[in-house]
């Protein structure tokens, strides 16, 4: 499984484990549904303008779950979600959606407006259309299956679709034929589950059309999903499995859907993840954990190790554990080398201290925390890099210095030179202070100082 990252206004993908699998060129991408995901990059044609920006004509493809591109990219086309082989899209040309296969080729004609397809995609061989208001559902010959006589309808699930006429919901099969309960049902089934509604209490029936749970529950959030569902009783939500047994007691105020074995659980202020033992997997500590169940979405998502997460005001992609394994988008600050060789091409000042601790800058206030915080990053990437000094080292283990500074004796002869002609371009290229003035914020790996100093080791006489 892939997952899209965003650097430099381009998107790519990384693996489970952070690793960039498909380095970052794309201008536009979707998540991965039907083991495909649509790519698009802008063409230099002026499609439209609006509010003052303009936007630019497209062209699309998809790319499997190793990154290889499965057809070429097409002119003018953004391609939706993938759902049994095919996907609706959209020609910027004719203003009209069609199908498509996944060798790109044209399955159903671009004749669909928009309203009519918005939302659908094909399951258990049908996609939902809508047509003067009323929806009914076509077959991949685009041949009329279900007609067009229902006020509402859903996509097909496991061999369902939940329609509505007038104030009156219910369930069809394929064939259009209704499923007869004297249950209010209000949803398709989820293994083997579908959500009924009595006088604003919710219970379940199976496709028997027994009640196997009864009408407990004052409000159900998704639906049954490795054999269990949450569920809430007064203000409180629990966990409960296919049986109404309640695994989790009704403690939560604030939960998110099932998968991949645990769910977000909101705890004071911050949020966590619980599994279906209703063990902890770390303390709270995310401002938000976007769930693993992207069913809604009608992404791949049964063997997805990650999902998204606010930390610290920034969103990353986690694993099950709490893990921050990547940033999803990133604005990399570029080294600009020419600028380096004009540095090096002039004779730099042999400093004895570049830098100190200081509790203002500029007339920001800066917090003790945010004032030494950049000098033990910088210590710490030449002590790893074995380019401190004795005085060095000790200066870096010593992390409670309120006085800490940068000093010639701290650093090995080529470190000291080198610090001499990039330090302060380093500093400010690199936004240093914004470190100082915010101590929260994270280091982006090692701000580019490797770079900086192999420039330096090639170029310099």
């Amino acid at each position: 499984m892939l997952y899209p990252i965003k650097r430099n206004d381009k998107y790519g993908f990384i693996n489970e484990k952070g690793e960039i699998i498909i380095e970052p060129k794309f201008d536009y991408t979707s998540g991965f549904s039907n083991q495909v995901c649509g790519v698009t990059n802008k063409l230099s044609e002026i499609n439209f303008e609006y509010n003052g920006e303009i936007y630019f004509h497209t062209a699309s493809t998809i790319i499997n779950r190793e990154g290889d591109i499965l057809f070429p990219f097409k002119k003018y086309v953004t391609i939706d979600k993938y759902s049994e082989d095919v996907a609706f899209c959209y020609d910027e040309k004719l203003r009209r959606h069609g199908v498509i296969d996944k060798n790109g080729e044209e399955i159903i004609p671009f004749i669909f407006s928009t309203s009519e397809i918005e939302y659908s995609f094909f399951s258990n061989g049908l996609a939902r259309i809508k047509r003067d208001g009323k929806y009914g559902f076509i077959n991949k010959n685009n041949e009329v299956v279900i007609p067009f006589d229902y006020d509402k309808a859903s996509n097909f699930h496991n061999g369902y679709s939940l329609v509505k006429i007038k104030n009156k919901e219910f369930l069809i099969n394929k064939n259009g034929e209704i499923f007869k309960t004297k249950h209010n049902i209000i949803s398709v089934f989820y293994e083997d589950r579908a959500i009924v509604k009595l006088k604003n209490r919710y219970g379940f029936i199976n496709e028997k059309n027994e009640l196997v749970i009864d009408y407990l529950y004052d409000r159900v959030v998704g639906v049954f999903t490795e054999e269990h569902c949450l569920a809430k009783i007064g203000e409180k939500y629990g966990l409960i499995n296919a049986s109404g047994k309640a695994i989790i007691e009704f403690k939560f105020e604030e939960v998110r859907w099932i998968g991949n074995g645990v769910f977000p659980v909101k705890i004071g202020k911050k949020w966590t993840l619980i599994n279906l033992k209703g063990e902890m997997k770390f303390e709270p500590k995310f401002e938000y954990i976007h769930d693993f169940n992207k069913f809604n979405e009608n992404i791949d998502y049964f063997d997805a190790k990650l999902t998204r997460a606010e930390f610290n005001r920034e969103d990353y992609y986690i694993d099950i554990h709490g893990n921050l394994i990547s940033k999803i988008k990133t604005i990399e600050k570029e080294v600009v080398y020419a600028e380096l060789k004009e540095l090096l091409s002039k004779n730099a000042e042999q400093k004895q201290i570049w830098d100190k601790a200081e509790w203002s800058y500029d007339g920001f206030s800066i917090t003790k925390k945010g004032a030494i915080k950049p000098f033990y990053f910088i210590l710490k990437w030449f002590k790893n890099n074995e380019l401190l000094t004795d005085e060095g080292i000790e200066a870096y283990n010593d992390k409670n210095n309120l006085e800490i500074g940068l000093y010639r004796d701290m650093f090995k002869e080529d470190a000291a030179g080198f610090l001499d002609y990039f330090y302060d371009y380093w500093y400010d290229k690199q936004h240093i202070a914004n470190y100082q003035i915010d101590p929260d914020l994270k280091f982006e790996e090692d701000e580019n100082i490797g770079k900086y100093w192999e420039f330096y080791k090639q170029n310099f006489n």
